[in-house]
């Protein structure tokens, strides 16, 4: 919610995944898994204290998605009074669950929901932005066009430094991914790869200018980001995808290998194997109120679909 300051989102939503989440809603009357937050706790003073209270989890479960996940129950008050104060006045970001937390506001307006109803508040996971164990992986781009490979690779060319990688096609897809990851792997450039099935490119931004001159209205945050240069230059300079035809055209997998596959196969044209956003540029964005593109960012760890719920 706009209005709401203490929650900063970072990155655009799509309208089908909230209408599907909206009418999800409307039928279960809860929350089927949380949104997770990012707080800033430099010195862990929150963790800390949690620890001390830690016992025995009340769920210890291997998922289906092979990480095994532990669950505490806390209800020491003097605990709980002590992380409300401090969250208090925290300003939170959005890791994981924008079209969730969307479709909470907007479910909340839609039966008017007072300010102590239960359906003006969403269930949550709150995660401190200097853990360690935090993670953000890149959401690669799946793409679906009739040009031509040339063709694209010429309309690269104008802001790109464009290389042909060597490498062997007949290895297994996780093979790839390796070797395209390590070649994209940079500090100081903006560089990601072309996936295609008559060959694999790496493309590195020439000069940031560029977007100094085609988006002035944007923050240099947001001009600077990977994903940003991706979609203005390469998205819609280059292949012509609008905002209207983004969702039928462009697919989002955070699996390198998966966005090798699905070229070989046919499903796809081409794809776009990309860094991950650093956390760093996720805060400055969403401290601004701008927005990345979509699927800008994958955090982990993730807690399991289904493994608390909340009822309203």
């Amino acid at each position: 919610d706009h209005e709401y300051r203490q929650v900063k989102a970072h990155e655009r939503t799509l309208s089908k995944p909230k209408e599907d989440r909206l009418k999800l809603m409307r039928e279960t009357k809860a929350n089927l898994e949380p949104i997770e937050l990012l707080y800033m706790d430099e010195k862990d003073r929150i963790m800390e204290e949690v620890e001390r209270h830690l016992d025995r989890p009340c769920i210890d479960v291997v998922g289906y998605d092979t990480f095994r996940h532990r669950l505490w129950r806390v209800q020491d008050e003097e605990l709980i009074r002590f992380i409300k104060n401090e969250l208090r006045d925290e300003v939170l970001y959005i890791a994981d669950g924008h079209h969730r937390y969307q479709t909470s506001v907007d479910y909340a307006r839609e039966v008017g929901a007072g300010e102590n109803d239960p359906r003006n508040y969403m269930m949550v996971v709150l995660a401190n932005m200097f853990d360690e164990g935090l993670t953000i992986l890149p959401t690669h781009r799946l793409v679906r066009t009739e040009q031509r490979l040339g063709e694209i690779l010429e309309g690269c060319r104008d802001h790109f430094h464009v290389e042909e990688i060597d490498m062997d096609r007949e290895e297994s897809p996780d093979r790839i991914s390796r070797e395209i990851q390590d070649i994209i792997r940079t500090d100081d450039e903006h560089r990601f790869a072309l996936y295609h099935r008559e060959g694999v490119y790496v493309l590195t931004l020439k000069d940031e200018k560029v977007m100094d001159r085609l988006v002035p209205e944007r923050s240099k945050a947001w001009r600077t980001l990977d994903v940003s240069i991706l979609h203005k230059l390469v998205i819609e300079g280059v292949l012509g995808i609008t905002d209207e035809t983004l969702e039928e055209r462009v697919k989002y997998t955070r699996d390198t290998a998966t966005a090798i596959k699905k070229v070989d196969g046919g499903e796809f044209d081409l794809s776009f194997i990309l860094n991950p956003t650093k956390i760093e540029q996720i805060k400055e964005i969403a401290s601004m109120g701008e927005h990345m593109p979509q699927k800008s960012t994958y955090f982990l760890p993730k807690l399991l679909s289904g493994l608390v719920m909340r009822r309203f």
